[in-house]
């Protein structure tokens, strides 16, 4: 079971961010399932029969945190070449972002989860398997409104990988 603590989106975003892939970018790149969008705030990566009873201790931490609600504007593209990708991304990560992020993977840490080490760069990827990007036709223009998160699972099947939210946590106020 692999999982990870991330942002979901509206129904309404969801539209908007994958009208924006079909008319900004022209590739023919592996696309991105429309509901798998999502940005990570913590990868958890792999769990074994050996460390469910890690799972309890989870939620109950994360059921725990004080989340601000906040919003977001992804008004950046992008490429990274290592994991060849395209996405969009925050210019300004509002400081609500910043404090979830760096709660939930202290919760990871504090449970002993293999949480990655480099820097937090937000972002919902739109495309995989990209060997040559695209330059957008243009630059995205989406706000989004964030007042809960979730723990993911991701199941891979004969379609590709879905991720499933398998529990999601309200804001404080």
């Amino acid at each position: 079971m692999r999982l990870f603590i991330g942002l979901g989106f509206s129904h309404q975003v969801l539209g908007q961010i994958s009208t924006y892939r079909n008319k900004a970018l022209l590739s023919d790149s592996k696309n991105v399932a429309v509901s798998n969008f999502h940005i990570t705030l913590c990868f958890l990566g792999s769990i074994d029969n050996n460390r469910f009873h890690q799972l309890e201790s989870l939620h109950e931490q994360l059921s725990q945190i004080q989340m601000q609600a906040f919003s977001l504007e992804l008004d950046k593209s992008g490429y990274w070449a290592k994991p060849k990708i395209q996405f969009i991304a925050p210019s300004v990560q509002p400081l609500a972002l910043i404090n979830l992020q760096h709660t939930v993977q202290s919760v990871g840490l504090g449970l002993h989860f293999p949480i990655e080490k480099r820097p937090y760069r937000p972002h919902v990827t739109l495309q995989r398997k990209v060997n040559a990007p695209s330059v957008p036709l243009f630059q995205p223009n989406i706000t989004c409104e964030f007042n809960t998160f979730s723990l993911y699972e991701s199941v891979s099947g004969a379609t590709g990988v879905k991720y499933i939210k398998r529990q999601t946590y309200p804001c404080a106020n």
